[in-house]
């Protein structure tokens, strides 16, 4: 405590608090240099007062409060005792209270300044509006100066009207004016006499002009001429903005100024050049102005001076010496769109580019204001500029702050040292017992707290212990418990009496050799009880050493972990269980966690989706299904979760292959498995009912047709007395509409019974082809009036292996086929061709219309037809038969056709590898 009051008494310690505090403020002062100033130049100036304040007060305060608590530290053995708990809470009050009237004094700096500054502000603007429209107004006064002489005169001469002009001195009088100018309205009809008087007085005026408007505003005159002779000639009218300025001038009948001008696309003409246009009307004198009509009857032309802004403002700057800002604006709006000239202090500049970030700024004080000149509204934006802000400011509030925060922390200091002295008297007295009373307290508690432990591990753990021989020392009530054995039974004897598992004893010799080193260790070990009963603990050992280093004793802390084993032995074998189900299982399965993130996908899935375990773990539930969107067709619909919840859904895959998935979402009983996605293949079903769905449609139509006819003609029969004649008619056209459904059944039931025995029904036997063909022809019945059939058999018998009445079927349908779609009549032929050494080959061809290569790709469809008039009867379904019957057999059935020249059919059978010899049976009829 000596040294530390010889320390806080030495002179080196104020000299390195005053270097402290000079280099906060030198490190305050680069900040703000380097990086205050920049960050706030977009706020607003107060905010920058307080910011400079903060910045350079906050650090200084910090560290004296920081060099206060450590000195109390310091004084009083390096503790800060309760006494001192006041006293800092009084400094705090006291200091709190300094800086709030501190806060007060610069609030009132700053509303002072503000005040001053507004009404130098409201004078500046007065000065500068002031000053621009005086300038935009000295165009209108030169302009009624020749208004002037031309009512004097009742008219304008060219010499009068240049002479008038020269003598006014346009730089120092009209400042950004190009020139005055005569424009006279010329009706389209008179502008070839105009041009005839204009060329007699002058060679200089070229009409330029363009559109074919009724009235043309041409520049007669235009002084001074050496300038502006471009635009000698040039008709306003011509160019949009410019025609409107000057009629709203002629139906107003006052001074009109145009709208910003843009450049017109003749670089030659002088407009180009200017920025706004003057127009005054002229009328004759003694007229009635008081209507429009009578405003434009009574119109002489007009009088227009060109304006160039950028040299009408100049120098508008100079009144306000750099201390305010302006920007031009056209119309009422400041949109930088609308923007035309801008003032930064004394830099003039016309129309900017965007906006930098300096021009965004924050500035003390902003105002608009409207001004009407001709008419048309123009808007000014004036703003204070840095200069203004700082001229203003002049540090005032900053200061005030500054001393109220110094004064503030010298009452604190001065309350600090007169209540660190008493502190410090009554702290003493206390650090005499104080040291006793803490020894005494800390001994009793830690006592407490090792009971309390030995209690809480006593209840909670198996605990033993054992003398360096390895024998019980000590056995908790839980040990017995677990173990089997009474205390008295255990205390004296080796610690293996507990008999341990064979798949624990590596360990436990293990634990013997790591304990005996001194080391800790901390395993699970397998036991058996007194009653023969396996139980597993989790073991630490903890050695405990005497002086010399040797192993005096151990102590062991078990915990029962026999549930959580048999837990963990039953969840793996239901792992392995559900491995081998989900193995074997030909759906796929994907199960999501609490999160709805993918945590098992079966092998079945991959097989299914073509999508590996690597791209499919940890996505979640959406990700996963828009990764199975992606496997299919990208016109297909999605699914999404919320979808599932409600009901399966199916998805088409077409990778790896075309399948079609039906998705189930079930909810699961745990966290680990909150969802179960189920995937089945059901390709087939679907493929089966749109087959089904498609045959039964189309089977339908199909029937539907002759049992209408049917129904009509019997219902006509009934209903009507008819003629014999009439009624064997209707008759004949029910009976062969019969005769169709008849036909259309029976396909339909060969169709179906072949769909569902396939070969069975087959009677296969060798038989002689030639024999069957003439069977066919002589069975085959002859449409009326038509040629019978051609039969051309081969010199030598061929005998084939097939089921002769199903042949004879085949050929029925195709020799009826060949005269149904032949009705202009030629010949249907019926040829064996020649053999190879497997199959051979019927022909039968007709003369007929023949189909297209379009036709011939569907010919085989069940109830396709190629004659869609509606004029062959038929359902569609003869050749479907024919290739039907002809795959059982393992035949094969080629067509060829032309439209216009009939088609082929031919039909290949296998050839019987059996000897020659006679058939083995005779064939059925029909």
């Amino acid at each position: 405590m000596r040294q530390g009051l010889q320390w806080l008494h030495s002179r080196a310690y104020p000299l390195r608090v005053l270097l402290e505090v000079a280099g906060l403020f030198l490190l305050a002062y680069v900040l703000q240099r380097l990086w205050l100033r920049s960050a706030l130049e977009e706020q607003r100036w107060e905010l920058g007062v307080w910011a400079e304040l903060l910045l350079y007060t906050l650090p200084v305060c910090a560290l004296m409060v920081w060099r206060g608590i450590r000195l109390a530290r310091q004084s009083m053995t390096e503790r800060v005792g309760r006494r001192l708990r006041p006293l800092i809470l009084n400094c705090c009050a006291v200091f709190a209270l300094g800086l709030t009237l501190s806060a007060g004094l610069v609030h009132y700096q700053i509303e002072s300044v503000k005040s001053t500054a507004q009404a130098r502000f409201d004078h500046l603007v007065e000065l500068l509006a002031g000053d621009v429209k005086l300038r935009f107004d000295l165009p209108a006064k030169g302009l009624r100066g020749l208004a002037a002489l031309f009512e004097a005169r009742l008219q304008f001469y060219e010499d009068e009207f240049r002479r008038y002009v020269v003598a006014r001195n346009m730089l120092r009088d009209f400042p950004g004016v190009r020139g005055f100018g005569f424009i006279e309205r010329v009706e389209r009809d008179e502008l070839e006499n105009f041009l005839q008087r204009e060329q007699t007085r002058t060679h200089e005026l070229k009409l330029s002009t363009s559109g074919d408007a009724a009235d043309l505003f041409i520049v007669k005159y235009i002084e001074p001429l050496e300038n502006n002779l471009p635009a000698l000639g040039f008709d306003l009218g011509a160019e949009p903005v410019r025609r409107a300025a000057a009629e709203r001038a002629l139906r107003s009948g006052q001074a009109t100024l145009t709208p910003f001008l843009k450049p017109i696309p003749n670089p030659q003409s002088s407009i180009r050049s200017s920025d706004f246009l003057f127009l005054l009307p002229l009328h004759h004198i003694g007229a009635d102005l008081s209507t429009e009509p009578q405003r434009l009857a009574a119109s002489a032309g007009l009088l227009y001076a060109p304006i160039k802004l950028s040299e009408l403002l100049a120098d508008i700057g100079h009144n306000t010496q750099g201390l305010l800002s302006f920007k031009l604006f056209e119309g009422s709006n400041t949109v930088p769109a609308a923007l035309l000239f801008e003032l930064d202090g004394e830099r003039p500049r016309e129309a900017p580019g965007p906006a930098s970030g300096a021009d965004q700024q924050e500035h003390m004080f902003q105002v608009s204001q409207t001004i009407f000149v001709g008419g048309q509204p123009l808007t000014l934006l004036l703003t204070s500029t840095h200069q203004f802000d700082a001229l203003v400011i002049e540090g005032k509030p900053f200061w005030a702050g500054v001393g109220g925060v110094a004064l503030s922390m010298m009452s604190v200091m001065v309350l600090w040292l007169f209540g660190i002295g008493r502190a410090r008297a009554l702290f003493i007295a206390d650090e005499m017992t104080a040291g006793f009373r803490q020894a005494n307290t800390e001994a009793e508690a830690a006592l407490r707290e090792h009971q309390f432990l030995l209690d809480t591990l006593k209840h909670h753990s198996l605990v033993s212990s054992a003398d360096a021989k390895g024998l019980f020392t000590y056995a908790n009530d839980e040990f017995c418990l677990v173990s089997g054995y009474r205390r008295d039974e255990l205390l004296g004897e080796r610690f293996d009496m507990v008999a341990t598992l064979p798949e624990s004893l590596a360990t436990l010799n293990e634990a013997r050799g790591q304990i005996f080193r001194g080391k800790l260790w901390s395993g699970e070990l397998g036991h058996l009880n007194k009653q023969g009963q396996a139980y597993w603990v989790k073991t630490t050992i903890a050695p405990f050493l005497d002086a010399s280093g040797q192993v005096e004793r151990f102590v062991a802390i078990h915990t029962d972990i026999s549930r959580q084993k048999q837990a963990e032995t039953e969840m793996r074998l239901r792992s392995e269980q559900l491995a081998a189900i989900f193995a074997l299982s030909p759906d796929g399965f994907v199960s999501f966690d609490a999160q709805h993130m993918v945590r098992y996908i079966s092998p079945a899935f991959n097989t299914l989706t073509g999508l590996s375990s690597a791209a499919v773990l940890g996505l979640g539930a959406d990700a996963l299904l828009a990764l199975l969107a992606q496997q299919g067709a990208e016109t297909a619909a999605s699914v999404s979760m919320a979808q599932l919840h409600e009901a399966s859904h199916l998805i088409e895959l077409e990778r790896p292959t075309h399948r079609v998935l039906e998705l189930t979402l079930r909810q699961g009983q745990s966290i680990e498995i909150a969802q179960v996605l189920q995937l089945r293949d059901v390709s087939h079903q679907v493929e089966v009912d749109r087959m089904k769905s498609e045959f039964l449609h189309t089977a339908a139509h199909e029937l539907r047709t002759p049992m209408a006819s049917i129904y009509g003609f019997s219902e006509l029969l009934i209903s009507r007395d008819m003629a014999p004649e009439r009624q064997k008619q209707f008759l004949k056209k029910i009976y062969s509409q019969s005769q169709v459904m008849v036909a259309i059944i029976n396909d339909l039931l060969d169709l179906a019974r072949m769909e569902a025995r396939g070969d069975k029904d087959l009677n296969l036997q060798r038989v002689e082809l030639g024999a069957v063909l003439a069977q066919a022809v002589e069975q085959f019945e002859v449409p009326e009036g038509r040629a019978a059939v051609e039969l051309d058999l081969a010199a030598a018998p061929c005998f084939v292996k097939i089921d002769a009445n199903s042949v004879l079927h085949v050929l029925r349908n195709l020799l009826s086929n060949a005269y149904k779609y032949s009705p202009a009549g030629g010949a249907v032929q019926l040829r064996m061709l020649g053999s190879t050494a497997t199959q051979v080959c019927i022909e039968v061809q007709d003369h007929g219309i023949g189909m297209s290569a379009e036709q011939l790709s569907h010919i085989t469809e069940r109830f396709y037809r190629a004659d869609k008039s509606g004029t062959v009867l038929g359902a569609g379904l003869g050749m479907s038969i024919v290739k039907d019957i002809l795959d059982l057999q393992g035949g094969e059935l080629k067509i060829t056709s032309e439209p216009g020249l009939g088609s082929t059919v031919r039909v290949l059978l296998p050839i019987s590898q059996a000897e020659l010899s006679p058939p083995q049976s005779t064939l059925q009829p029909g």
